[in-house]
């Protein structure tokens, strides 16, 4: 299993235990003071977490775009030399022919 499949499994393993623990509050034999505060701490965690993966997903984001920004830099840099190389060769030895015209 790749690793992107295994996270994206825990992440609904986590999200489907939220769920089950939220309805196991809501139908729990609790005070109603107990239950709010319960459902407090629930959310206070869902924002955690949640905070949690924006933050790695930015931060994946931000290497990805830095990861492809220099791909493209090489690339440019790499087409820019051959341009070059063709027009020296083209000036330098003037032919007849398909690509020389």
């Amino acid at each position: 299993m790749s690793k992107r499949n295994l996270q994206g499994s825990w992440k609904a393993v986590w999200i489907g235990g939220m769920v089950g623990a939220t309805a196991a509050l809501l139908f729990a034999p609790k005070s109603g003071k107990r239950l709010r505060r319960d459902l407090v701490r629930g959310a206070q965690d869902l924002r955690d977490t949640t905070s949690e993966w924006a933050k790695d997903a930015s931060y994946s984001t931000q290497k990805a775009v830095k990861q492809v920004s220099g791909y493209a830099s090489e690339w440019s840099d790499l087409a820019r030399g051959m341009a070059r190389s063709v027009l020296r060769v083209r000036k330098a030895k003037p032919r007849r022919g398909l690509l020389w015209r």
